[in-house]
């Protein structure tokens, strides 16, 4: 980290500890005005930001994660981290209802009591739910596919 700065001859590199992910600048609020510079490693999960006033940024993945989901987020920034994404297609701890199967169960129980009829109207089908689940819990990119057998194939 030091090494850089004295390569780059910069005046202040400033580091978020993962503990600390507050103590930087969100992404979503720095400008195309005020980066020199954004680059990232899948190595380090890092996401280096090289500011005009000759700071640089360091942000883990906790504190970028999410932060291309903004509107104001630079571009380059947006960018940056797409290029540092990785889709994972196994969970060490898959989703689960709160509070378990049988929670899971009462519930829908419940809810097709209470949605009998329009249940009875639409028919049977199938429903697929596809969405991205972030570091922190935030949850972007929903998809919805309804498929009924007596219509055709819906896709929202």
């Amino acid at each position: 980290m030091f090494l850089l700065a004295a390569l780059l001859n910069l005046s202040s590199i400033h580091y978020c500890e993962t503990s600390k992910p507050d103590s930087l600048t969100s992404l979503h609020t720095l400008t195309d005005n005020d980066i020199a510079n954004v680059s990232g490693s899948r190595e380090t999960d890092l996401l280096t930001v090289v500011l005009k006033n000759g700071s640089v940024l360091l942000y883990p993945i906790t504190a970028w994660d999410f932060e291309d989901s903004y509107a104001s987020t630079s571009q380059r920034i947006k960018d940056a981290i797409k290029s540092m994404q990785i889709t994972f297609t196994y969970v060490e701890i898959p989703p689960a209802f709160p509070g378990g199967a049988k929670s899971f169960a009462a519930y829908m129980k419940k809810f097709c009591k209470d949605h009998a009829a329009e249940i009875k109207e639409a028919g049977y089908g199938d429903i697929e739910v596809y969405f991205v689940v972030h570091l922190k819990g935030q949850r972007d990119g929903y998809a919805l596919r309804i498929d009924y057998p007596e219509a055709n194939s819906i896709s929202l």
